[in-house]
């Protein structure tokens, strides 16, 4: 048996030792410790440690690995999130200078791996202007424009205005300056900050587009909606079996 990390933290492998060096066998050291036989010949066995770091490296490649990941890898529990506003124009900022999409090597600089951009030079309020055309600050009350059709937007007969705007995937009225809005690359092309190029989504929108155009994500969806309704009968009212 595998040495895992809660023997690890438990120190069992020192307890077995002891155990043994006080003249009791395999059966009377699991009875006391509540381990396996195979846990005990880990400790105890000659060469026995050597060839399960070797069974463990096997179970670790390929297609095993990802399913010891699940069983034994410790994960931190997803922090709940916190909704928060910023400035928008923070927001802009990474997506106008590429400060994600540069991977900085060390020893070089921020001006040295912009040339790496399509378009290094640029003002990110005119960014942000593509969505709330004349935009210069926060005060504004600017109207949003539909992301899709250029035109101005509204919400029941009402402007939709800053800093309040529409997901451009989803169609949901989201506030731009808040932590759930990220901004997007649409043809997947982190290095690809052009205007033409640049949209406010949800996060969520963002994690399940990934690098993705939006030609890839369609497909994706159509795929995953039609295999979800040939099953809706095992998924359906699966949060409250879970």
């Amino acid at each position: 048996m595998a040495r895992t990390n809660a023997s690890l933290e438990r120190g069992i492998g020192d307890k077995v030792i002891v155990l043994r060096q006080q003249g009791k066998n395999y059966r009377e050291i699991t009875e006391e410790l509540g381990i396996s036989k195979g846990t005990v010949a880990y400790h105890l066995g000659q060469g026995q440690k050597e060839k399960m770091k070797e069974w463990n490296r096997k179970r670790q490649e390929g297609i095993c690995s990802k399913v010891h990941g699940f069983i034994y890898d410790k994960r931190k529990p997803y922090k709940p999130f916190v909704y928060t506003l910023g400035e928008i124009r923070k927001k802009a900022r990474g997506f106008t200078y590429g400060v994600h999409a540069l991977n900085r090597k060390k020893g070089t600089t921020y001006q040295m791996s912009k040339k790496l951009l399509k378009h290094p030079n640029q003002k990110v309020w005119a960014y942000i202007g593509k969505i709330f055309p004349g935009i210069k600050s926060e005060k504004e009350p600017i109207q949003a424009l539909n992301q899709w059709t250029k035109q101005p937007d509204y919400e029941e007969g009402q402007p939709v205005r800053f800093p309040y705007m529409r997901c451009k995937l989803s169609g949901d009225l989201y506030n731009a300056k808040g932590n759930d809005v990220h901004a997007d690359h649409m043809d997947g092309d982190r290095l690809n900050n052009s205007i033409e190029n640049f949209s406010f989504i949800s996060g969520v929108c963002n994690v399940m587009k990934g690098q993705m155009t939006y030609k890839q994500l369609y497909e994706l969806i159509c795929k995953v909606k039609i295999n979800l309704e040939k099953y809706k009968e095992f998924w359906n009212g699966q949060e409250k079996l879970l």
